[in-house]
């Protein structure tokens, strides 16, 4: 059985439970909604789907991180996944059962800078998202690619990592130029683009990666792209790679940054203004952080402190607020 995790702390292995997914970072979900489908409810949604389908948990994990994005904007916390479990490559379990001679588990090997085009394709899918039609390609060597089905361009990449081995890892310098030379390489205008988020991550126990994030700026606001590459520290090789874009609104941003703030704590109640960040990802909107302290929950008679977070997105045309999440 698979346990997802929505905490903050890595978590350890349970006797029975193959897999176990929990969140390093702070992760959202629809405030005072059980039934809208965005933030975590989406991304939840589109692990089940991939899942069911047949993909690992990490591939699944994988996918629905790059699909939130495409819906959202940003990953809302979730690419901040780490996978642990009681097997011993809880990554590679599948909750469908294998094809015939396809083994439950299979060990992650390490895979060398590659080509996408060189790679041994075994299978290919179409899937449609929101109207936009995809390509899904399935190599020998492990590596799960999309594609734009009317354009070929490459939106989403997952290779394995290499979890063992006595390579001397690279330096977050040497794997960010690693990141931004293979960007380049596939994403139209990505030297337009601004380093935005640059910091190690790991996903399943014994790897060790850097993810790197770009977005392109006009006058103050974000635009409606997003570049995200993961660069293993043994290999140099780019192991998870999301390249996606909106079509940018040219919708003027009429709403002040005061006044997204106010309308957010309208509806949030007071709390520290982490950030109130202007963008466009289908139309102009602001982003409101806010930090509320510390709240306590008591499990199973043992009282604990989580951290208490709301993120208001208003519309920066209108000044109504979208939605909130917590």
């Amino acid at each position: 059985m698979i346990l997802p995790v929505s905490c903050h702390l890595l978590v350890g292995k349970e006797k029975g439970i193959d897999s176990i997914v929990g969140f390093k970072d702070f992760v959202y979900y629809p405030a005072k909604c059980t039934s809208c489908n965005y933030s975590g409810n989406y991304f939840w949604d589109r692990f089940s789907y991939y899942a069911g389908q047949g993909y690992t948990v990490g591939n699944s994990l994988s996918k629905a991180r790059n699909d939130l994005v495409v819906k959202e904007g940003n990953d809302g916390g979730y690419g901040s996944y780490y996978i642990d479990g009681a097997v011993n490559y809880p990554s590679s379990t599948r909750l469908t059962s294998p094809d015939w001679g396809e083994s439950w588990n299979s060990e992650p090997f390490g895979i060398d800078p590659f080509d996408p085009v060189a790679l041994h394709v075994v299978a290919t899918s179409e899937e449609t998202i929101d109207g936009i039609e995809y390509k899904d390609i399935h190599t020998k060597e492990g590596v799960e690619i999309r594609r734009k089905a009317n354009t070929n361009e490459l939106v989403w990449l997952q290779a394995p990592t290499s979890t063992k081995g006595g390579q001397e890892p690279i330096s977050k310098e040497e794997a960010l130029e690693k990141g931004r030379s293979f960007a380049q390489e596939q994403v139209n205008g990505f030297k337009n683009m601004e380093l935005v988020k640059a910091e190690e991550v790991i996903h399943i126990p014994g790897d060790t990666l850097y993810t790197f994030t770009w977005r392109p700026k006009n006058n103050g606001v974000w635009g409606a792209s997003q570049v995200t590459a993961e660069v293993d520290r043994r290999t140099g090789a780019v192991v998870y790679f999301s390249a996606n874009r909106k079509n940018a609104s040219t919708d003027p941003l009429k709403v002040t940054k005061e006044e997204a703030i106010k309308m957010a704590k309208r509806v949030a109640g007071e709390g520290e203004i982490q950030g109130a960040i202007a963008e466009v990802w289908d139309k102009p909107r602001w982003v409101v952080t806010m930090d509320h302290g510390n709240r306590n929950t008591t499990i199973n008679g043992q009282t604990l402190s989580f951290p208490s977070r709301t993120q208001v997105i208003v519309d920066g045309t209108t000044g109504d607020v979208e939605r909130m999440m917590k």
